[in-house]
């Protein structure tokens, strides 16, 4: 939803737009082939469901 609003303009609850940010974060904390493998879908309906 964050997403399709953007793509709209609309405003987003701060502290839940940093789905984007999970294969950034994760390269700090594991190898690349790590971070390729992660559930970036179910990451960022977790952040939603805690929002």
């Amino acid at each position: 939803m964050i997403k399709f609003g953007e793509s709209f303009e609309w405003p987003r609850v701060e502290g839940t737009h940093v789905g984007y940010q999970i294969k950034a974060q994760g390269r700090h904390w594991a190898r690349d082939e790590v971070v390729e493998s992660l559930d970036k879908d179910g990451a960022w309906s977790t952040l939603l469901k805690a929002a």
